[in-house]
């Protein structure tokens, strides 16, 4: 592998630029995507291959859709257990904070690896993928029920291992998903995606420790009374801290998942040279799936956000079935798609879906609950319908540089649209977070300034 330092070095920043993103706007599921897509693209360019690179969409929308994965995981309570001046259970709370980075970052790994042996067309066949994701959602159930219950608060009955206070956990649904993808792996002798796979596990784990470690330091003075920062720690904010060392934490554990497995990809990139291409089994028929799945997502994305502000929001069982939909639409149906060489979907994701769920969010969904102005809603609407006609017209011709403009500079200024909508109160808030923004700028030019690599 070429300039391994470089590769590191990039990782730390996307890694820690791209979770800043998600926990600023994003947030949820789908904000984990767009680090999940910045971490393919490097390892795309990475691998050495033109071909691969030339296909780049592929591994970035499998970093993107297994990214996903652990954005279904609550973890704000069980930070609770650590962050106080006095922490009730640290064990407890360091303990379920390193599950949950192995788990999340584990899966995501592994997801990603599968994408690379995936295009060989040697190692998998149609029937594995079915195989895999069919009984996925009971899989997902069974873990759930087995590890995750019983739950009903008012009752007082919780798991016996539980990591929150009120919180329905579905990380047993996570371990049965990730137990399953060993299995896969080892059975199919993927030994480059189980590299990933465990990198990253121990990337996400000891990326949530040292995070949460950072963030209780930025809180709280040290034993000896001094601030870990000094006069700096006014100035930093310990929850993006937090977010910044567990995002850059994992990609570093995937990247030496990924050194550590190169061989293997040698043997993938020979595989794909000889071929001269990439393992497409659906033909002509990836075409028509690609754009039915997209409006399968797009017309739920839309309608789910209406349905569960109204309907969902309101019943016991709405974040579960929510949950369920999304990763039904995201992970089932989508990854095997993505697997099975469907080049413009993974376009998709990469570009159009991404934005779309920027776009969402900024429209008052998720975290951005707030009454937006027309002058504000409008080119945000007018964008989306017009990057979709670019990727109906001219989507072939898109390059790495689509998806690196609307991951930094398009992301950048729907901030600026953000702060605009602002109140009083928020304005004032956020004008004593600039380090925040100013970490992010510093990431967007250092993205830039490794993206004259590849343009």
């Amino acid at each position: 592998m070429n300039h391994m330092a470089l590769f590191f070095l990039m990782l730390f920043v996307a890694g820690s630029y791209g979770w800043a993103v998600r926990g600023t706007t994003l947030g949820k599921e789908t904000g984990a995507m767009l680090p999940g897509a910045l971490l393919g693209i490097l390892c795309a360019w990475f691998s050495g291959s033109a071909l691969l690179w030339e296909n780049l969409w592929i591994f970035c929308a499998a970093g993107a859709l297994g990214m996903f994965v652990g954005g279904t995981e609550t973890y704000g309570e069980t930070i609770g257990f650590v962050v106080a001046a006095k922490p009730p259970d640290p064990r407890r709370g360091y303990g379920g904070l390193a599950l949950k980075g192995l788990l999340w970052f584990g899966i995501a790994g592994a997801f990603l690896g599968i994408s690379f042996t995936a295009v060989t067309g040697n190692t998998y066949t149609i029937r594995d993928f079915i195989w895999l994701f069919a009984p996925m959602p009971l899989i997902w159930a069974a873990g759930v029920a087995v590890l995750n219950s019983p739950f009903c608060p008012k009752e007082g009955k919780f798991p016996k291992i539980y990591f929150s206070q009120t919180r329905k956990e579905v990380w047993g649904g996570m371990v049965a998903m990730l137990l399953t993808l060993l299995i896969f792996m080892l059975v199919k002798k993927d030994h480059f995606a189980l590299y990933l796979c465990i990198g990253g596990a121990v990337g996400g784990a000891l990326g949530w420790v040292l995070g949460m470690w950072f963030f209780r330091l930025t809180v709280h003075p040290m034993r000896n009374g001094k601030q870990l920062f000094g006069r700096l720690q006014p100035m930093l904010e310990g929850w993006k801290l937090m977010e910044n060392t567990l995002g850059a934490a994992g990609f570093l554990g995937i990247g030496a998942g990924f050194a550590l497995g190169y061989p293997h990809l040698q043997a993938i990139i020979a595989a794909v040279e000889r071929t001269g291409g990439l393992w497409n089994p659906l033909g002509e028929h990836a075409e028509l799936l690609s754009w039915g799945m997209l409006l399968l997502i797009t017309v739920g994305e839309l309608l789910l956000a209406g349905v569960y502000q109204f309907w969902l929001k309101k019943t016991k069982v709405g974040e579960a079935y929510l949950s369920l939909v999304h990763k039904s639409l995201y992970t089932y149906l989508s990854l095997p798609l993505v697997y099975l060489g469907a080049l413009r979907y993974a376009r998709l994701v990469s570009v159009f879906l991404i934005y779309l769920a920027l776009a969402i969010k900024m429209l008052g969904g998720g975290k951005a609950k707030r009454k937006a102005s027309l002058a504000y809603k409008i080119p945000i609407v007018l964008s989306s319908i017009a990057l979709l006609f670019a990727e109906i017209l001219w989507g072939g011709r898109f390059t790495a540089l689509s998806p690196w403009l609307l991951y930094t500079l398009v992301y950048f200024g729907f901030e600026f649209l953000r702060t605009m909508a602002f109140n009083a109160q928020q304005k004032k808030q956020h004008a004593s977070k600039l380090t925040v923004e100013a970490f992010k700028a510093l990431g967007i030019a250092a993205l830039w300034m490794f993206a004259y690599n590849f343009f």
